[in-house]
């Protein structure tokens, strides 16, 4: 009974655990995300971002180069072993007179046969100059990636803005057609009952026709552009293609752009430009440095032992002490003008990244100025359109009462609808434009 029980209790928690990972499984694939602001969508991307995910790797690479190039402040260690077989050992001439032997000069082998040599060597170096400017360049990487990454994200929250302003339009613009299209099988069923009796013509009925046919492009259009915007945002979020992604619709449009009356804030661009120059100022100061001389130090602890035999030991007195202090100064004093010509390069760069950032700078304020007064004529644009839009749409109230009461003709109704749909569309892409450009500074604030 004991047996049944525990094979009763493994297969209960085998079940258990693949319907754990068949709910797991299915909640990944159905993961949903829900946008109550930009804000909100903004703070998502700040951590799934494919882009801001690589800049993040790129600093921590920056930071590791860093601690690489300032390796020169710390001590060099290093241990080495090595054995020598000296088949044939040199010979050198020696007088005779050394050895009793006056007037002869002998060939004599001096050393042993086998020699043992074990040493550990510390190295620093005193002074180099180009070793502490690389440093100061690794150092300045770090600030680049750093003002890269802010350039970044300043596109990305552009990008993000623009999208969900072009859904939130667009679902705006779907439920006007909604609307619309109501509207439009109504004119389309009175005509139509207008034309059986006899009491207009064929051409208003076809007219009719068109202008539903235009509010079912319009809703179609609308559809597309959701479509895309969620497609667009699923990208930059990171999220799975199967990720399902709802956004929370805005009641009041006016919300969405006042922030352009705050100004525009910095444009985060420009600080690369300010990097390359520092990086090209210290590239210049390293160039310069091949010409400075250099200093280092070198202890070394050593134990050699030699052999007439093939062998080794390790007994008392095998091994021969050998240490030694040493100083290093070297003096660049002709190297064929390369240190001259790439002083003359890295002196060329840093003047180019002088005037890449003026360029920038010019550039920025043009945009900037452009980017306000595109906002200040659009913000008028858009608010005259609307008012247009509402009022054209109680102009075609008043023509649908006039036009069931028989004082209008069929015409003059048509008329006023296909007046409503041309405001309407002017004043979404008014209203479109406008969240463009207030995508931007939102980006910027």
């Amino acid at each position: 009974m004991i047996k049944i029980k525990k094979k009763v209790t493994q297969k209960f928690y085998f079940l258990m655990a693949a319907c754990l990972a068949v709910l797991n499984a299915n909640a990944q694939q159905n993961s949903s995300v829900y946008i109550k602001s930009l804000e909100q969508l903004w703070q998502i991307a700040k951590d799934s971002n494919a882009v801001q995910r690589t800049d993040a790797l790129k600093k921590q690479q920056a930071e590791a180069d860093y601690k690489a190039a300032k390796s020169y402040l710390y001590p060099q260690a290093s241990a080495g072993f090595n054995g020598t077989d000296n088949f044939k050992l040199s010979t050198t001439p020696v007088p005779g007179e050394l050895i009793n032997e006056p007037g002869k000069t002998l060939n004599i082998q001096f050393g042993k046969q086998y020699t043992y040599n074990a040493n550990v060597v510390l190295s620093k170096s005193l002074f180099n100059w180009q070793q502490q400017y690389q440093a100061k360049i690794a150092k300045e990487h770090i600030a680049f990636n750093s003002s890269a990454q802010q350039a970044d994200e300043q596109i990305l929250k552009t990008q993000l803005a623009q999208y969900y302003f072009s859904w939130q339009v667009a679902y705006a613009s779907a439920k006007i057609s909604e609307k619309d299209l109501q509207l439009a099988d109504n004119i389309v069923a009175l005509t139509q009952q207008k034309f059986q009796q006899c009491s207009i013509s064929a051409l208003p009925v076809n007219k009719s026709v068109i202008d539903k046919n235009s509010v079912l492009q319009n809703i179609y259009q609308n559809k597309e552009m959701m479509q895309q915007a969620f497609t667009k945002i699923k990208i930059l979020l990171g999220l799975s293609p199967d990720a399902l992604i709802s956004i929370q619709p805005v009641d009041d449009f006016e919300t969405l752009y006042t922030q352009g009356l705050q100004g525009l804030g910095d444009d985060k661009t420009l600080l690369q430009y300010a990097n390359n120059i520092n990086v090209a100022a210290l590239q210049l100061k390293s160039a310069k440095a091949n010409t400075y001389p250099k200093l280092s130090a070198e202890q070394y602890f050593g134990f050699q032992q030699f052999r007439d035999n093939f062998g080794m030991s390790f007994g008392n007195d095998a091994w021969k002490n050998y240490n030694y202090l040493g100083l290093s100064l070297s003096v660049p004093i002709f190297t064929g003008f390369a240190i001259k010509n790439k002083i003359k390069s890295a002196r060329i760069q840093h003047q180019i990244a002088g005037q890449q950032y003026q360029a920038a700078i010019y550039e920025s304020k043009l945009n900037d100025e452009a980017l306000q007064n595109s906002y200040s004529n659009y913000l008028g644009i858009t608010a005259s359109a609307k008012n247009s839009f509402e009022l054209y749409g109680k102009n075609l109230q008043f023509t649908q009462q006039q036009f069931n009461e028989g004082i209008v003709s069929a015409d003059n109704y048509l008329e006023a609808f296909e007046n409503y749909l041309a405001a309407e569309n002017i004043y979404l892409n008014n209203l479109c434009n406008l969240l463009f450009v207030q995508a931007a500074f939102s980006a910027r604030n």
